[in-house]
């Protein structure tokens, strides 16, 4: 490995272990990730460890650190946390696994609305989005599908849920909506200061499924009121019920949103910030040689052999342990995924 890449937690058990095996044997470190922990260490307790000054104390353990925005690279700077910090945007780029859709095909044309994210953002769909769209039910069909983790908290006696059960993988995950005839991607906000932090994420989702995208308006998403590629409400059922509205009757304007969306996404979001970032960390650490590889590997052999009691002073048995604990349920655990994936 050139470099390696621990994404998100730096403080989660596996992830140390990693981070133990690439500095003894020399690896380059780097941290991605895609939310402001030092601001969320303030708010939960689940990152209570992420705390500015505490990070601090770790990152000489890294060459580097990818932001998936420019305002979290901008408050490592500001903070002094760390002085190599490279951007590594969403990519729009990537294409969807090939899946059916998620729910039936639409009956009598109704206005269908998608909710695609985290359960932190349900409480604000029950709230603002759900009553809005019962309200507007009294004049067209409305139907609301909802993929997330326990989607079955959102129910409603008036407007028809379509509960999709979570997918940890991304792309399959929004592939069962491509062709699923979503109207509108609503993304209502949660009450965080990391907000301001996050990524443009439901636009390339929105760009992907073919829908208009309707948000909260606060940060990141409220800089973007003159792009013309997304469609903006206060937290206010009137709010909401208002712009749906205006969506539903408004095919035009859905058409619009999308295609700027999918224009906006193809420019900024296609792959070329990640290529220069990569690149500059391949061009910043030395590809390891035949010699550097084999020290690696008597390193990594000997950091085995003390921390897994494998009591065997054999230099031939401890290389068939090593292989029978490590390398054979690695293998066995590749080739099973390979076989799920085809």
């Amino acid at each position: 490995a050139t470099a390696l890449i621990i994404v998100r937690e730096i403080f989660d058990r596996n992830n140390q272990i990693w981070i133990d095996l690439a500095k003894k044997t020399n690896v380059p470190i780097y941290w991605f990730i895609d939310d402001n922990f030092m601001v969320l260490a303030a708010e939960s307790n689940e990152y209570s460890m992420y705390r500015t000054n505490n990070v601090k104390k770790f990152m000489h353990l890294f060459d580097g650190v990818l932001t998936s925005t420019e305002a979290i690279q901008q408050y490592f700077y500001d903070q002094k946390i760390h002085n190599n910090v490279l951007v590594y945007p969403p990519i729009s780029t990537l294409p969807l696994k090939h899946r059916d859709s998620a729910v039936p095909p639409k009956e009598n044309n109704s206005f269908r609305v998608l909710f695609f994210g985290g359960p932190h953002r349900l409480k604000s769909l029950k709230k603002f989005i759900l009553p809005a769209l019962e309200e507007l039910s009294s004049e067209i069909d409305v139907e609301l599908i909802v993929g997330s983790k326990q989607p079955e908290l959102v129910t409603s006696n008036v407007v028809t849920i379509h509960h999709v059960s979570f997918e940890s993988d991304y792309r399959l995950a929004l592939s069962r909506f491509v062709n699923a005839d979503i109207d509108v991607l609503v993304h209502p906000s949660t009450r965080t200061h990391n907000a301001p932090y996050k990524t443009l994420n439901a636009l390339i989702n929105a760009h992907k499924i073919g829908a208009a995208l309707a948000v909260s308006d606060i940060p990141p998403f409220s800089d973007f009121h003159k792009a013309g590629i997304m469609a903006f409400a206060e937290d206010s059922v009137a709010a909401w019920l208002t712009i749906l509205k205006e969506l539903a009757h408004n095919d035009e304007k859905r058409g619009s949103l999308n295609k700027a969306a999918s224009h906006y996404c193809k420019k900024y979001f296609d792959g070329t910030v990640n290529e220069t970032s990569i690149t500059s960390i391949l061009n910043k650490h030395r590809t390891p040689d035949t010699n550097e590889i084999n020290r690696r590997w008597r390193v990594l052999i000997e950091y085995l052999a003390l921390n897994s009691q494998l009591g065997s002073s054999s230099p031939k048995q401890l290389l068939k342990n090593i292989e029978r604990k490590y390398f054979r349920p690695f293998l066995k655990s590749v080739k099973k995924k390979l076989m799920k994936e085809n």
